[in-house]
């Protein structure tokens, strides 16, 4: 992989998709063992797909869609379970990122 550049991450889907796809990818299969597949599969079909992830001021950052809830399509969850997940989702998430673009934190 050539080395990270953040000026490139503004054009991060024609520059970084394999990388993007990769960290999604593992992020998911992580967040797979820890909790119900359907919900995952919720998140990341509902709520994920219409994330963004944003590097800035040396670190990375993903921006969810408003209510998150309402996307989760027939899968019933608490708003406050939803966002417990979600908060570690992103977490996890964004290490992966540091990962795969060797950031340090």
């Amino acid at each position: 992989m050539p080395e990270f550049d953040p000026s490139l991450f503004e054009n991060k889907y024609v520059h970084y998709l394999l990388e993007l796809e990769t960290a999604y990818k593992n992020t998911f299969s992580t967040m797979l063992e820890k909790f119900d597949s359907q919900v995952i599969h919720a998140i990341d079909q509902g709520v994920l797909v219409k994330s963004e992830p944003v590097y800035e001021n040396g670190e990375f950052h993903i921006l969810l869609p408003d209510n998150p809830g309402a996307l989760m399509g027939s899968v019933l969850i608490d708003n406050e379970t939803l966002n417990q997940i979600l908060d570690e989702y992103v977490a996890e998430l964004t290490k992966e990122l540091q990962f795969i673009f060797g950031i340090k934190s």
